[in-house]
């Protein structure tokens, strides 16, 4: 009698010790599974971001620049007003005054040119189009991470040790995919951070034809006037 209770107790203690051998791998499984969405969810999250911040970023590059261009002008315009100023009380005040309203002239016009040249920009226009696209593509971003996520999930349909395997090994090959995943956005991303150096180009090569009169060469007609004014003069 004391025999055969000793033998059912054994056999309930092997089986506490296998089922409690099955929850640990689970548990082991599930730990994977967490730390492999969360991880998942940080790369997605991070993606969309990029996308949905892209449109900002790349106008703001355009807007730098163009700014920069404009503070160019004004910097060659007051260099111009400078030369002039030499000569402000040994010439007629009317030859004076007729050279700065030239250049401050030349410096409005050719502003007005940058930001025409700027909005004419086919480059420009297609950063507003492209950017419409955004939510799409950061929606299928989200359709993605959920099919990778359900990959891993199926892992539930294993017990024990095969679930923990399964977990892992999932999760390290979606590492490994990593860099290669979500190739629309990140498509996205570079055309839209090349059409900030499209943008530039056209711009300058706008700037320079036969509509626009240079900046130089307003300056240097301004210049020629003041000149001229001052010799006839004495």
């Amino acid at each position: 009698m004391k025999y055969s209770a000793c033998i059912v107790l054994a056999v309930l203690a092997f089986s506490a010790v296998q089922a409690k051998s099955v929850n640990t791998w689970e548990d082991k499984a599930r730990a994977v599974v967490d730390k492999f969405e969360k991880w998942l969810d940080g790369k997605a999250r991070a993606m969309i971001e990029k996308v949905n911040n892209i449109e900002g970023l790349v106008k703001s590059d355009v807007e730098k620049f163009v700014a920069f261009e404009e503070e160019e002008i004004k910097s060659y315009i007051a260099s111009a007003l400078e030369d002039v100023e030499i000569l402000k009380s040994e010439v007629p005040v009317e030859c004076y005054k007729n050279a700065t309203k030239a250049l401050y002239i030349a410096e409005e016009a050719v502003v007005e040119d940058l930001l025409a040249c700027k909005n004419m920009s086919q480059a420009y226009v297609d950063i507003n189009k492209m950017a419409q696209q955004s939510s799409i593509i950061a929606l299928d971003v989200v359709k993605d991470a959920k099919v990778i996520v359900q990959g891993i999930a199926d892992c539930e349909t294993k017990t024990g040790l095969e679930q923990f395997k399964c977990a892992v090994q999932y999760a390290s090959i979606e590492i490994k995919q990593i860099v290669s995943q979500w190739p629309e956005a990140k498509a996205y991303i570079a055309s839209m951070k090349e059409l900030t150096y499209d943008v530039r180009s056209q711009v300058n090569a706008c700037m320079t034809t036969s509509q626009h009169i240079a900046l130089e060469q307003r300056v240097q007609d301004a210049l020629d006037s003041f000149s001229s004014c001052s010799k006839s003069a004495y």
